[in-house]
């Protein structure tokens, strides 16, 4: 079975198409993505692999795994497997991983000079970016395209000196607050959310938004993180 770095990896398709890095959930394995290789595997050179302490990987687990340990991983496989450029899509905890290794490989990237002179190029790229997952004409396609148009915010994020895991795990902790305020007030109603219409829904959630601004953010959990240090 082929491993780099004590990880167990498997590749589907041409080796000289472009290559699409596939990484899955906390204790996931290249398995999860079976539904989706053959696909993808026409269009794209597949690479998924089981993470450490899992499935046929023999790299030891760690008393704890962060997120900086995922992205680690990936990049350690497409170094020993000589890649330079793909497309890397992730499910939970690996999406998240995904956004690390993608804040990191361009930050690697600009210390050697690779980087766009300001930020306006970067937000052209993109807007570039987004039209091409509206043009595309296939599942397989799309989903390459969103991951390069998720990659192409992470640079915004970076030239924008935005820590982009962190604001995405702040955003999220915010629409939870929030939405547990929508569904708080659905029962004060005498009702189910899963009853209203969108239009009474987003009223709820208008209301729960100035509630929560008046609670004040950091009470419900939003914490603005100290920018990360580029990843090297």
């Amino acid at each position: 079975m082929p491993h780099a770095a004590g990880l167990y990896y498997e590749t589907h398709g041409s080796a000289a198409a472009p290559p699409l890095l596939l990484s899955s959930g906390l204790g996931g394995s290249a398995s999860y993505w079976a539904p989706n290789i053959a696909a993808l595997a026409e269009r794209y050179h597949v690479i998924a692999y089981d993470h450490r302490g899992t499935g046929r990987s023999d790299r030891a687990l760690p008393e704890t795994v962060s997120v900086e340990d995922f992205a680690a991983d990936m990049l350690t496989l497409l170094d020993t497997l000589g890649v330079a450029r793909a497309t890397i899509v992730g499910h939970a905890a690996g999406g998240v991983a995904a956004l690390a290794l993608a804040q990191a490989l361009q930050a690697r990237a600009a210390r050697v000079g690779f980087d766009w002179p300001a930020v306006e190029p970067v937000l052209a790229k993109v807007m570039e970016e987004v039209g091409e997952v509206q043009a595309s004409d296939d599942e397989a396609q799309r989903f390459a395209e969103l991951g390069d148009l998720l990659l192409s915010v992470v640079n915004w994020a970076r030239h924008l000196k935005v820590d982009a895991e962190a604001a995405l795990r702040v955003a999220a902790v915010r629409f939870r607050a929030r939405f547990e305020l929508v569904e708080q007030a659905a029962r004060e109603l005498g009702r189910l959310p899963s009853e209203m219409t969108l239009a009474e829904l987003d009223a709820l959630w208008d209301q729960a938004k100035v509630a929560h601004e008046l609670a004040g953010s950091t009470a419900l959990g939003d914490q603005v993180p100290t920018p990360a240090a580029d990843a090297h």
